[in-house]
Parts: C-alpha cells; structure tokens; sequence
C-alpha cells in the first residue's frame, strides 16, 4: 500500500478548498427554464437602448460604449453581470460556429483590419476582438458604434461588406434551448485511508484504491445542477469492487452532494494487523448504500469542455459481521474514505 506525507494531502486539500468557486461568472451557457423568453428579453433591452449617444466607458441609457451595451443588456435581461470589456468578454463566452448564431448571442469584430482585407487563414486569436454586438437575428446585430456616418446604439447586418470582413467569432452566453447545458463528465480518481484524517492514527494517508466514473446533469441554476453519476471502484484495503449509480445534486463548481445504492462485489474485511485481528463486513442492500459530500475546483475550460480537480468525502455502508465485538475506530476506517481526482466536463450548447 503506497503511503505519502499528511501534510501534502493536506496542502492539496486547502488548495482545492480555498480556490475560489465563483472564478468566472458561471458556467457556459448560462442556463434558463426558458431559453426563449430570456432571449427575447435581451433583444427588447437590446432594442430599447437604440439611439443611445456613444460614450467610451459608459454603461447607462445616458451614454454607452460596445461592451458597455453588451454588459448593461445582460444585466437588465438576466440579472447576470458579464465580463466589461470586449477582450475579457471575448475570452470568456462560449465560442461557436457563425452558422449556429441565435438571436441573444454575440458578435465580434476587428475594426483594426481594413475591410479590403481578405481573410488568409481561419485560425485567430479571442483578443484580436476590439468591438462586439448582439445578434438580432436574421443577419442582423445591434451595437453601440463610435465612428461612421451614424453612431451610438444602431442596428447593422452582417451581409454588410465593412461588416462581413471584419467580422471575428460568434459567441453564447445564454442557453439556446431547454437541453442547453446537458453535461457528460468523466472522472479518475484514487482512494484514500480517511483514518489519518478522521482517527488518532500516525500522520499519513494510504492510498487504498481508485476508480474511473461516468456522469450526467442537467443545469437547475446558474452553476447548480442535478445528475446521475456511476463509477466503478476498487478497494484495496477492503478488497472489494464496488459499483454505485447516486444521484448528484449541487454546483458545478464548489460544493455538491450525493447519495444512492451500490453493488459490492466480494467479501469486504479489514486485514489482520499486529494488534487487530481480521475483521469482516457485510454489504447490505439499501437505497442509501453510498453517500458524500464533494468539492470541486475551477475548470480550466476550452470552449464547452474543460478539466479540473475534485475532492471527495465518501460514506460506504458496511456492517460488521455478526458475532464481532465493537471497534469504531475500524469501523469508521472501513466505511470512510477520502478521494481525489481529476474530471472532465464537456456541456451540450
């Protein structure tokens, strides 16, 4: 049984902890019970804004710039409060192709390049963004112009030549349907000794196993969902292959709870020590078999997928067989455990 220093599980676990869970406003796309409404309220905030003078930094009806106009639609929309400024604003949406645009999402541009300009390659970088809009639909966006024959908050197309050359990435912010934010996760993890933790054993945690897990969820709020997660474990120390399908509830990024029932495979027992003898469990049958409490760290995201670590307190139920005598202290060693993994996350836009 491999072993490492407490204070390193430790550090690994404050880290997890302390990371800050609100890292980005959300997780892309924002999710809402009715993608339509909530896009049709941004396009009515949108359209009210029409005629609004241009004012570099501004964010009001007084006067507004173009990210200032993106920022002050969501906000009066969908109470969310996005990035501020176009770069920020553009490394933070979920890019998509320019053919799935929807109306409610973004549009970005390059003002820099000259609209002669033919495009020579499709691989570009987010920051070259420097002016973004809203698509309207129908080929048409709403933007707070600065320079041109008209400016302020006006409405522009696409098919327009100084447009259509200039024109960057598209990017989601809001769900585009009701499934929108469906997300598969996939997840590796080891098995730690939660004694160390929990017990008055010496300072180290023992690796006892590890597993692989498969999950599902649907959005309920704005980093908040509700899923089935399965996984397949093994557990050295008990020796035991154990298979639990639990029910998931909590944030995508933070804290999350769960609970359900398991399939043990094998004859669950603690081995013998030099001052404990053998000790042997039982697996009951029950609705509850399985159940924690997880944390889960920021995602470092490319697009609709991303990757970070997790850390897990876990509650298997065993009971000792009948006949033994009572031994917490093993008891709580066979039943807890602590897990730390990686996952990967990828969610339907």
């Amino acid at each position: 049984m491999y072993r490492f220093p407490f204070f390193l599980a430790a550090a690994l676990i404050f880290a997890l902890a302390e990371t800050p869970a609100r890292a980005t406003p959300g997780e892309l796309p924002l999710p809402t019970l009715s993608p339509a409404k909530t896009r049709d309220s941004i396009l009515r905030s949108a359209d009210g804004l029409i005629g609004t003078p241009y004012v570099f930094g501004g964010e009001s009806a007084k006067g507004i710039d173009c990210s200032g106009f993106v920022f002050l639609v969501f906000r009066q929309a969908t109470g969310h409060a996005v990035p501020r400024t176009v770069d920020t604003l553009g490394k933070w949406v979920l890019m998509i192709p320019r053919k799935e645009l929807k109306a409610g999402d973004l549009v970005f541009f390059e003002l820099d390049k000259p609209a002669a300009q033919k495009k020579t390659s499709a691989a570009f970088s987010p920051s070259a963004a420097d002016h973004v809009g809203i698509y309207a639909g129908d080929g048409q966006f709403l933007h707070a112009a600065s320079a041109g024959t008209r400016t302020g908050v006006i409405r522009n197309s696409l098919s327009e030549p100084a447009w259509s050359k200039r024109f960057l990435f598209a990017g989601r912010i809001v769900s585009a349907s009701p499934l929108s934010g469906l997300a598969f996760e996939a997840g590796l993890l080891g098995i730690l000794d939660a004694e160390a933790l929990l017990g008055d054993s010496t300072p180290a945690l023992a690796l006892r196993g590890g597993g692989i897990s498969l999950a599902l969820s649907l959005p309920v709020l704005s980093n908040f969902s509700l899923g089935l997660r399965s996984r397949v474990e093994w557990d050295d120390l008990l020796g035991t292959l154990r298979l639990p399908l639990e029910l998931v509830l909590g944030q995508n990024t933070g804290f999350s709870i769960f609970l359900g029932p398991a399939l043990t495979l094998g004859d669950p027992g603690l081995p013998a020590s030099t001052s404990e003898p053998a000790r042997g469990y039982a697996a009951p049958a029950s609705w509850i078999a399985s159940a924690g409490i997880r944390w889960s760290a920021p995602m470092i995201r490319s697009g609709a997928s991303g990757a970070g670590l997790f850390s897990e307190l876990r509650f298997n139920r065993y009971l000792p067989l009948p006949g033994l005598s009572e031994d917490l202290a093993s008891d709580r060693r066979a039943t807890i455990s602590l897990g730390i993994g990686l996952r990967f996350r990828s969610t339907r836009y």
